[in-house]
């Protein structure tokens, strides 16, 4: 079989990605001439044997295989050309694109008019729905030629699923998800409609899923999730439904004889408009706030800053498929004249999920104050980072615990001398330091704070400023573009797991300051599997699945109180961090697992948590 872009973009590793694309555009390099060949290895400055450059034997090949799958996958398509790589490699500074992560400080041979939106327009192209999730899918593992091939027996087994853990969802609307799944292929979901409509009604107990079902599960549950997204974002109004057949029919007899249209086209009509109407509304509130002025301006330590443009959502985040439509509005992304201390650098891995994500944005869109709240280690605080990472906006943090207090937070009066004077000056706490900055607030587990404390921050949440008397009077009025977000293991109701001693009651007062709330969940085995990929793509999947199974048994150990040592994503990261450290030192693989496993989770387990995880360890592992 000849292979395509299509098929080598579809292979499980990138190492195998990045295999088929040199096969795919070998034809092409190999057609590099002589003269071109000498140009490239004798003028071009980052090839050569400087710790700035790339040392490479003199090789066509060679040119080739120092290039990055995105560029490979440019090449095999035809977006770019042999003359442009020749001007990148000749010119970089000219004609090249600059890398922070590469050490000649330049991507190799890609130039400057290849652009990320011909990138991703290459690969929208050569990716299709089936396969990207026919990557998850393994084939080897489960006998299936394609996804096409999956028995309608696993299907229904996945629709019964969802049918009876899923409040609400109607049986259509699976096989709706169930047909995004097959790559919208309607034959397979019509037999699927049709099997259901002939068996004698739907169980109502739960169906229990099999190994074979579980990803195609996970991944209907997630075009479930964006389906429900997209319809709350778009059906803000109340939609008018049609009449019965019947009714129909002697409404329209009578519109006929008024000279009017039928009930279905003036019903159409009206939800049309109202449709626009509500979404002209939407994205009139969500920029209500003039996101292009207000500069802000540099004081010695902290760089000058613009808002570089507003941006749609959909591409600062990355975000693609189904339910990306719901991100097509404008967010501002921040430029600064230097590096700014409070900028986080962005994980390119990390994995945003919609329905969390939204919640956010509109939040900082709207400047609503928001509660995120989940388990310990379910990235909460992280989720906030990322999104501020990705928008260049500045974020700032304070972490709540019992012994923080009000002069912490407001500030307090210091002693200096002046000029052999002994003066008192009031010195600013974290608070009006962030409420004067273009910042994003987190209010680390702020449901352990104290009462006392709380109400200080109240006048804060509700936008109005800081009155601090202790500067006799002075009104700290909130920059146009400071933020306030909470995070916290509780909604702030006390501690109804059992598991966070220390969580307190807040008042209702300080809860009701804020007006959006997020239930951050751990991530789905789905979800890991494909950060795992990513962070430690030469990990066989054998021990891969291996860990993500001990990971979900963890998490669900965690949240039953059975343990009380929790796993966050930093956790089993470096657990497999340690599995691949030893493997690399040790003979047997096994030992080495059974050491990464002591070293990361059971030496820092008390002795009622080691047993219960030694046992998932040795069941799992």
């Amino acid at each position: 079989m000849t292979m395509t872009i299509t098929d080598a973009l579809s292979q499980s590793t990138n190492d195998k990605v990045r295999k088929e694309l040199r096969k795919l555009t070998m034809p092409k390099f190999d057609a590099i001439g002589d003269a071109m060949l000498d140009n490239v290895f004798s003028n071009s400055p980052i090839i050569g044997t400087r710790s700035d450059q790339m040392s490479l034997r003199k090789s066509r090949s060679a040119i080739r295989d120092c290039m990055s799958i995105d560029d490979l996958m440019c090449v095999a398509d035809g977006k770019l050309t042999m003359p442009d790589i020749e001007k990148a490699l000749i010119d970089p500074s000219g004609y090249g694109v600059p890398s922070s992560t590469s050490k000649t400080g330049y991507m190799f041979g890609r130039p400057k008019t290849l652009t990320q939106a011909d990138i991703d327009g290459v690969r929208k192209a050569h990716t299709t729905i089936k396969a990207t999730l026919w990557r998850v899918f393994d084939p080897a593992k489960h006998g299936y030629g394609s996804i096409m091939d999956i028995p309608l027996n696993v299907l229904i087994v996945v629709h019964d699923t969802l049918w009876a853990t899923e409040d609400g969802t109607s049986s259509d609307w699976i096989c709706d998800a169930i047909f995004e799944f097959l790559d919208k292929n309607k034959a397979k979901t019509d037999a699927l409609r049709n099997m259901l409509e002939l068996r004698d009604g739907i169980g109502d107990d739960r169906v229990s899923t099999t190994d074979y079902s579980s990803v195609i599960l996970e991944a209907v549950r997630h075009n479930l999730d964006l389906m429900a997204m997209t319809a709350s974002a778009s059906s803000a109004t109340k939609v008018l439904v049609k009449p019965s057949a019947d009714k129909e029919q002697l409404i329209d007899l009578t519109l006929k004889q008024a000279g009017l249209p039928s009930i279905g086209e003036m019903i159409d009509t009206i939800n049309e408009s109202t449709k626009k109407i509500a979404d002209a509304q939407t994205k009139a509130k969500m920029s209500a706030i003039p996101m292009t002025s207000s500069p802000a301006s540099s004081d010695g330590t902290i760089p000058s800053g613009k808002i570089k443009g507003l941006l749609k959502a959909k591409d600062v985040f990355e975000l693609k498929g189904a339910g990306s439509t719901v991100f097509d509005f404008d967010i501002p992304v921040w430029e600064w004249d230097a590096p700014h201390p409070h900028v986080l650098p962005i994980d390119k891995d990390y994995i945003f999920r919609p329905e969390s994500l939204l919640i956010v944005l509109t939040s900082l869109m709207e400047n609503s104050k928001c509660w995120v709240h989940g388990h310990t280690g379910s990235g909460k605080t992280t989720l906030i980072e990322q999104v501020s990472a990705r928008m260049h906006w500045p974020f700032m943090r304070v972490n709540f615990d019992s012994e923080i207090s009000r002069m912490d937070l407001i500030g307090r009066d210091v002693l200096t001398n002046e000029g052999g004077t002994t003066t008192s000056k009031f010195v600013d706490g974290i608070l009006p330091q962030m409420m004067q900055s273009p910042c994003i607030g987190c209010f680390d587990e702020l449901d352990f704070v104290r009462p006392d404390v709380a109400y200080v921050m109240q006048r804060a949440f509700e936008g109005n400023g800081l009155l601090l008397t202790e500067d006799g009077g002075r009104l700290v009025e909130p920059n146009p573009f400071f933020r306030m977000f909470a995070t916290a293991n509780t909604v702030g109701q006390g501690d109804e797991f059992g598991m966070y001693q220390g969580a307190r009651p807040q008042s209702m007062a300080l809860l009701d300051r804020f007006t959006r709330w997020v239930d951050v969940p751990y991530m789905s085995p789905v979800q890991r599997e494909q950060l795992l990929k990513t962070k430690f793509p030469e990990m066989t999947k054998v021990v891969m699945d291996k860990v993500n199974k001990y990971i979900t048994e963890h998490i669900e150990a965690f949240t039953t109180a059975k343990v009380l040592q929790p796993i966050s994503p930093r956790g089993y990261l470096a657990l497999c961090q340690s599995i691949m450290t030893f493997t690399s030192l040790m003979t047997s693989e096994k030992k080495a697992i059974e050491q990464a496993f002591d070293a990361t989770i059971l030496n820092r387990s008390s002795a009622q948590d080691r047993a219960v995880l030694k046992g998932i360890i040795n069941r799992v592992i």
